[in-house]
């Protein structure tokens, strides 16, 4: 139980920090997760599914998970870019035996006896929340980080067009920053732009007077 309540505090209870939490969990592809990596994103992906009752033993170690995580990756991708998606799995007959309360979710779940329809409660979960919280789901608008080091004195000035585009879910809708890190830059960036912009003004305007 304990280890479920702890699942569940992960994962977050809102819509918010259920996207949030899927973005963490798509960071890292599921091959290159540890055992033990794997172990928590499966308990967690079985609370995010919404299905009561557990898989038998079998039914936990194949390939759904990867499964689960591509197609969330897919996803959240498509909506970042604000492009259609058509990867969900297709509606079929299910066997749900009742809708249950569930006290480490403290919410409402089906209670289904097809374990293998767990992936596809899991997705369809996700296609809930990007329903509803998808226009949260961004990739952040900040200046890419310069690269470390120091530039030699005569070197050519090359200007870094990229971006940050880390995804990432929004407060409200104008957010534009994953962090504020990322926002203090873009502050930074304007503030050195707008100094260089008014410098050169005053140079064009100090050599057209000399030209009088």
């Amino acid at each position: 139980m304990k280890t479920t309540t702890l699942s569940a505090d992960r994962i977050g209870r809102t819509g918010k920090e259920q996207l949030r939490w899927v973005l963490r969990v798509i960071e890292t592809p599921w091959l290159d997760l540890t055992d033990g990596d794997r172990l928590n994103v499966r308990s967690e992906l079985l609370l995010f599914s919404r299905t009561a009752t557990p898989a038998p033993v079998r039914a936990l170690h194949g390939p759904w998970e990867a499964y689960v995580l591509e197609v969330f990756r897919q996803a959240v991708d498509a909506t970042v870019r604000h492009v259609p998606y058509e990867g969900w799995p297709r509606p079929h007959a299910r066997e749900t035996v009742a809708t249950v309360w569930n006290e480490a979710t403290r919410r409402i779940v089906k209670q289904t006896n097809h374990p293998s329809e767990i992936d596809t409660n899991a997705i369809w979960h996700l296609q809930e929340l990007i329903t509803s919280h998808g226009h949260l789901l961004k990739a952040c608008q900040a200046p890419s980080k310069k690269r470390a080091g120091r530039k030699a004195k005569d070197a050519v000035q090359v200007v870094d067009g990229g971006l940050c585009g880390k995804w990432f879910v929004a407060d409200k809708e104008s957010g534009l920053y994953c962090s504020s890190a990322c926002a203090s830059r873009t502050l930074t960036r304007k503030k050195r732009k707008n100094r260089a912009e008014k410098a050169a003004k005053i140079r064009r305007r100090g050599a057209a007077k000399a030209r009088k």
